[in-house]
């Protein structure tokens, strides 16, 4: 991410057990010029199914993710939320 805007092509690649999805992994492709290589590559590999990301979707994965680690680490103890009324005062 650069200045809060992605640059990144992403892809989501779900690798395949059979018909059974058992992985999903998301890939940042920082060259633009390698996508097609890279596409090729992956649509090519039988256990793999590619999905292109939207720049949004690649977001909000990101942001969920961000928001799991959070919780995490509440619940490890290692950080303190926001309660409700500080965050209806951010507003």
């Amino acid at each position: 991410m650069e200045n809060g805007i992605f640059v990144d092509t992403n892809i989501l690649i779900h690798l395949l057990d059979g018909l059974k999805k058992i992985m999903k992994v998301l890939v940042d492709i920082r060259n633009e010029a390698k996508v097609p290589f890279v596409m090729e590559f992956l649509s090519s590999q039988s256990y793999i199914k590619t999905q292109p990301l939207s720049n949004a979707g690649a977001k909000l994965m990101q942001d969920l993710k961000d928001a799991m680690t959070e919780v995490k680490q509440y619940q490890q103890g290692k950080i303190k939320l926001k309660t409700a009324e500080q965050l209806l005062h951010e507003l």
